[in-house]
């Protein structure tokens, strides 16, 4: 039963012995990490996953488990980093149980390849990232509009208001410099309102580049 089970199940199945060794390995395992069933033949379970990040608590679960022979003695997934034949890591799920033959204890570790998991976590958040960055920026400029456009209005509005009802107190000079910041404020407003016209079309996008 447990074989037939097995067989069809889509994350690997694998048998350890107390020694740590495989002993049996379903049709998922194959896949997942590369390597046939003849090939695992004394292998043992510690090869599967990348020596640098196995030093997480794992032997110290094995060891454990196999010396209480109780189920379920493992009562939590694991996150770890396994590696394939080709020397490929990938991010897993472990979780362990306990299978008896004939008197003798097998650890009974069922591992699910988590990548594209990891990888749809990685792009939504990515997303929102993008989206957050996308609002701050949008906000920036609505900022910058209004602190722009408001000592600006004052500016023209004066300047406007001395040429029309006090042009006879101004010189000639005086007029000139009045038209000249107006001529300033309008181009100013004129680049503004563009630059607020701009802000739906702006997008904040991320690219790896080398």
């Amino acid at each position: 039963r447990f074989k037939n089970i097995s067989m069809v199940a889509f994350d690997a199945i694998i048998l350890i012995n107390k020694k740590y060794k495989i002993t049996y390995w379903n049709p998922a395992a194959e896949k997942i990490f590369g390597y046939k069933r003849h090939e695992i033949k004394d292998l043992y379970f510690q090869s599967l996953f990348s020596s640098n990040r196995y030093s997480n608590g794992l032997p110290d679960h094995l060891k454990k488990f196999f010396a209480s022979d109780r189920i379920n003695v493992i009562d939590k997934v694991l996150e770890l980093t396994a590696i394939k034949k080709n020397r490929i890591e990938f991010p897993i799920e472990l979780s362990i149980s306990s299978f008896q033959i004939e008197k003798n204890w097998f650890a009974v570790c069922i591992i699910r390849d988590v990548t594209r998991r990891y990888r749809i976590e990685k792009e939504l958040l990515k997303a929102k990232e993008l989206k957050e960055a996308n609002k701050i920026m949008r906000e920036f400029i609505d900022n910058i509009n209004h602190e722009l456009r408001t000592p600006l209005n004052a500016i023209v509005g004066i300047s406007r208001s001395l040429v029309k009802y006090d042009s006879e107190n101004l010189s000639a000079k005086h007029k000139e410099a009045l038209d000249h910041i107006n001529t300033s404020g309008e181009r100013l407003s004129t680049l503004i309102n563009r630059l607020f016209e701009f802000r739906n079309k702006l997008e904040i996008n991320i690219r790896e580049f080398v």
